[in-house]
This record gives structure tokens, C-alpha cells and sequence, in this order.
């Protein structure tokens, strides 16, 4: 009955004006129990709750109803969708500020840390999102300099596009690429952080996109803004640039 419950309220959320309904009947802390509990079906409360944290006032219902903790527990899943679907309802609860801190101290980053290295491609891009919102946050960042994990395998997401593939592959390589240098250029606000991305090799793997003639203009108007800050010598670079959400919005 709760797993048939998890996926009708899943179904129901995709529709956005549906979510404020599902939230009203009591549907946020159903969910958030399902995670919980022992619910077979972990990866359709794990997407109901992704579909209603596109909306701040269910954001602040999930955190409030106790569902952060077992969204990040659900990133250390043995099953691949529940991993995904848990990544993703973290990307839109990372949109608030308060939750970026309630996520980070519940475990994450050296979780979503592991998942940039996923075999799945539509996983390390969510990573790398949820790890551009919580790279928003100076201790956060020196977290993610700090664990070893972070750093190299965001630079490794970051390849040119594939010239004899189909458009749908360079679309999917282009959206790689994106995520992945959003989250770097956050990461690097800070000179330690920038360091260790020069040591792990960020300069050339930027500069071979941007020197790329087949490389989009907004992916080399931000390999230009990363180079821009590794080349710094200011102790921090914040006072020259803000920086961004994961869907690329400026944000102090």
C-alpha cells in the first residue's frame, strides 16, 4: 500500500501545480517516512520528494518534516535509482541556504564526492550540481579540497565534445561539462581549494575546451572565468566574482 502511495504521489508531483496540494494532504512527511521506514520502494519517495523540492515552500516543509538526513543516507544506496533520485532531490533543496548547511552536516559531500565518479553519466552531472550549491559556503568548499575525492573527479567530468557522436551525445557531454566547471569555479573561490585544482590538472583540461573551436560559447565563457581566477594570486577571489547556483544563477 505505501509503495503503491509513493508512486502515485511520485506521478502526482511531476505536474507542478499539483505540489502544493500533495504538500497540503500530508504528503511531505508520508514521503519522508517511506525513507525511513523499510519501504521497498525507496526510489519513488526519493523522486515524489525531488519533484516537490522545485518548490521553496515544500524545500522548507522536507527539511522541516525531517527529510534531509534520509535523502543524504540514501546516497550510500547499493541501488543506482535511489542513489539518483536521492541526488537530485538534494540539487533542488540546496537551492535554500539554511538546507545547503543542514545537508553538509548531515554527510554529503563526501558522498556526492564518490558519485562524481559514478559510472552513470546523469548521475555525476547531479553531483556536481548538488556540489555547486553547497560550494556556496566557504567551509564547505575547504571540505571539498580537503577529502581528495571532489576535486579530481570534477576535473575528470570535463572532456571535449565528441565530434562524430549524434547531437544528443554532445548535448549530454555539453551539460557534463557544465555542471562539472560551475561546481570547479565555486570550489576555487579559495586559494587552497584553487591550488589543489591546479595541481590536479585543471588549467590544461580548461584551457584544451576553450581552445576547442567546436566548444559552445557558455562553456568557454566559463573555462575563460576559471582561468581567469587560477591565474589569481589574491588570497581569495571573491570580492571579484560571485558565486553560482547549479542552474548557473549569480548568488552572493
Amino acid at each position: 500500500m505505501r509503495e503503491g502511495s509513493a508512486k502515485a504521489l511520485w506521478n502526482l508531483s511531476y505536474i507542478s501545480d499539483n505540489r502544493a496540494a500533495v504538500a497540503e494532504a500530508g504528503g511531505v512527511k508520508l514521503l519522508v517516512d517511506m525513507l525511513r521506514s523499510d519501504d521497498k520502494d525507496k526510489h519513488a519517495a526519493a523522486r515524489a520528494l525531488w519533484n516537490l523540492a522545485y518548490s521553496e515552500p515544500n524545500r522548507q516543509l522536507i527539511s522541516s518534516a525531517g527529510g534531509v538526513r534520509p535523502l543524504v543516507a540514501l546516497l550510500k544506496s547499493d541501488n543506482v535509482k535511489e542513489q539518483e533520485a536521492a541526488t537530485k532531490a538534494l540539487v533542488n533543496l540546496t537551492q535554500n541556504e539554511a538546507i545547503r548547511r543542514e545537508v553538509a552536516e548531515a554527510g554529503a559531500i563526501g558522498s556526492l564526492g564518490k558519485l562524481v565518479n559514478s559510472r552513470s553519466s546523469s548521475q555525476r552531472a547531479a553531483a556536481a550540481r548538488a556540489l555547486t550549491n553547497l560550494a556556496m559556503h566557504a567551509e564547505n568548499r575547504a571540505q571539498m579540497e580537503a577529502g581528495g575525492m571532489v576535486l579530481p573527479g570534477l576535473i575528470k567530468m570535463v572532456t571535449p565534445l565528441p565530434r562524430s557522436a549524434a547531437e544528443s551525445a554532445q548535448k549530454d557531454t555539453q551539460a557534463m561539462n557544465l555542471a562539472a566547471l560551475r561546481a570547479l569555479r565555486n570550489i576555487i573561490a579559495d586559494e587552497r581549494p584553487r591550488q589543489s585544482a591546479r595541481e590536479a590538472g585543471l588549467v590544461p583540461t580548461v584551457k584544451a575546451l576553450t581552445d576547442d573551436e567546436i566548444t559552445d560559447k557558455e562553456t568557454r565563457e566559463l573555462c575563460l572565468k576559471i582561468l581567469s581566477e587560477l591565474s589569481a594570486d589574491k588570497k581569495s577571489c571573491m570580492g571579484r566574482f560571485s558565486v553560482v547556483t547549479a542552474n548557473g544563477d549569480a548568488s552572493l
